[in-house]
């Protein structure tokens, strides 16, 4: 009998650039993004420390082109997905490994301009309705309802 393998993977956090979206040959949109994930916890000596961890994220698709649309460098998103190792060769002839996640979905968690009975995502800079668009965490109210300290962090 097969042993059972499962690939999955939930991570929740921000967007550290605006998504980069390619049209490769084969046609289908492509979007490469990059999520800070924030972690709290208390060292040895009971101390609360913070760490960030970042991912490379791969989005395809339609999921691509919502991404490119509606999310911005600061969009808090949930993504799912399973991970994934690529490699290439440089131009030297070194070979190098890339870890990344290839994501199934994508969810902005940008709560506050649905509340206000807006888009529930960002807008791109430059347009109009700049009200939607993302702010400061300090700003936005997102983040304020969990005792803002004025850190990117992300409070799950």
């Amino acid at each position: 009998m097969a042993s059972p393998s499962v690939n999955k993977v939930f991570i929740a956090g921000n967007l550290t650039k605006d998504p980069e979206l390619r049209h490769p040959a084969q046609g289908t949109s492509v979007v490469s993004m990059s999520v800070a994930v924030n972690e709290s916890y208390k060292d040895k000596d009971g101390e609360w420390k913070k760490k960030a961890s970042f991912f490379n994220v791969v989005v395809w698709g339609g999921q691509a082109e919502f991404v490119s649309k509606y999310c911005v460098k600061g969009t808090p998103v949930f993504v799912e997905g399973k991970l994934q190792t690529r490699s290439y060769e440089t131009s030297a002839g070194e070979k190098k490994y890339i870890t990344e996640i290839n994501a199934s979905s994508v969810q902005s968690l940008a709560a506050k301009a649905n509340s206000e009975g807006g888009s529930s995502s960002a807008a791109r800079p430059g347009d109009e309705g700049k009200s939607n668009q993302a702010k400061s965490d300090s700003d936005d109210g997102f983040y304020g309802d969990m005792g803002d300290d004025g850190s990117d962090e992300v409070p799950f």
